[in-house]
């Protein structure tokens, strides 16, 4: 099927796709006729479930969250690996404790008394 902006979609067509609406998306989109406790919960283990992880139906609310949290901490501990990876930045003295806390190490220091960091691996 092609569309473009000239063409007109027959009735038939529009009522098709406004019926596969109804039955496919707004059930999703709707809360009606659920608790929102329970709405809210199918979301989390939904997302659990969409970055790998298993849910059990028994599972706790709060277990699941934390979970969720562990996950997206160490991906953002990766990203942030990642994109630091051999990257080198240049810092005043007094803030070299808190690089070489986060796992930078001291290249070099320069005359002007800076000192060059970078991620390690």
């Amino acid at each position: 099927m092609t569309y473009t902006l000239r063409k007109q979609l027959s009735e038939d067509m529009i009522e098709e796709m406004r019926e596969q609406f109804k039955e496919l998306v707004e059930p999703r989109l709707s809360t009606e006729g659920s608790n929102e406790k329970e709405v809210v919960k199918g979301a989390f283990k939904r997302l659990a479930t969409e970055i790998g992880l298993e849910v059990k139906e028994e599972t706790p609310m709060e277990d699941t969250i934390s979970e969720i949290a562990k996950v997206y901490k160490a991906a953002m501990e990766d990203l942030a690996k990642r994109s630091n990876n051999g990257k080198q930045k240049m810092i005043e003295e007094d803030k070299l404790d808190k690089y070489l806390e986060e796992g930078w190490e001291l290249v070099n220091v320069l005359p002007s008394g800076k000192l060059v960091v970078k991620h390690a691996l």
